[in-house]
């Protein structure tokens, strides 16, 4: 791999991007939509809005982190500013055109979700609601690939919520990074997590007739799934972090056994999600999350 791509891939924090795979393919099975081609121009369009969005992350915070962060690809002279700017608005663009290619049901969604990243990039070091913002990032990926899967989008919506959830709480205990002398402990952020499985529990109850046992399941997945990745003897905070984004497919799993009544892609296909982690803590080997 040359220098150059892997400091691109770098700027699109690609390690992420398992789980972005994993959020799309689970707000499409919660729709109720079967497996198509279709799929291939969702997830190659998100993966580019997603490193879109990461590598005009760091022409925003060029400044910012010539000061905090000097070791980071702007501020060391490994990557120039204007090149940066550039790989970054290509890719929005690009991811765009691609999501859209494959068929929508509304369009809306996606350019909420370009719309939403730039907001993010421009304004979190502005204000410690960006958080709200970056969860929202998350949400509108979900309904914009039930948006391509053509059949509904309130599913995907109170789903995704969730999921909005749990990224603010990563976000907030990804704060601590920066600070370079907090611990994970810290910040005690990570607790809000024991608020999701109590949400799944009741999730969807005005959305549609699913059976408790499927809740108690996912629950209980989520939970145990969270635990066992988790690094609880760590104190360092970007350890927490990118354990945090690798389990993001623990949530989308769990959010798509809730709906598994309506599945039509045939429960074999859930092994993506244990993959997509497996891949995420694979691509942190080579590539930083943060």
């Amino acid at each position: 791999m040359s220098i150059l791509l892997h400091r691109i891939l770098t700027l699109a924090r690609v390690s992420n991007l398992p789980t972005v795979w994993s959020n799309c393919l689970a707000a499409w099975f919660i729709s109720g939509a079967d497996v198509s081609w279709e799929l291939l121009p969702l997830l190659i369009g998100s993966s580019l809005l997603y490193a879109g969005g990461c590598t005009l992350n760091d022409a925003f915070d060029a400044k910012w982190d010539g000061a905090h962060r000097p070791e980071r690809l702007i501020p060391s002279g490994q990557m120039a500013t204007p090149l940066v700017w550039g790989i970054g608005a290509f890719e929005m663009v690009a991811g765009v055109v691609l999501t859209l290619a494959g068929g929508f049901s509304y369009l809306w969604p996606a350019l909420g979700l370009a719309a939403c990243i730039l907001l993010y990039d421009a304004w979190h070091k502005q204000s410690p609601l960006s958080v709200i913002t970056m969860g929202a990032c998350r949400w509108l990926l979900y309904v914009t690939a039930a948006s391509a899967a053509g059949i509904g989008l309130q599913k995907a919506m109170i789903s995704g919520g969730v999921v909005w959830l749990y990224i603010i709480v990563l976000s907030l205990v990804a704060r601590g990074e920066a600070k370079r002398n907090a611990g994970a402990g810290s910040g005690r952020w990570w607790l809000l997590l024991l608020i999701i499985p109590f949400l799944l529990l009741g999730l969807i109850e005005n959305a549609g007739d699913y059976e408790m046992r499927g809740r108690l399941m996912a629950g209980l997945l989520f939970g145990v799934g969270l635990a066992l990745l988790l690094p609880w003897r760590s104190r360092n905070v970007g350890h927490w972090v990118n354990r945090l984004l690798a389990g993001i497919p623990v949530l989308d799993l769990a959010l798509v056994i809730i709906a598994l009544e309506s599945l039509g892609c045939g429960r074999a296909w859930l092994a993506v999600f244990p993959a997509a982690i497996v891949l995420s803590l694979l691509f942190q080997r080579w590539f930083k999350a943060t």
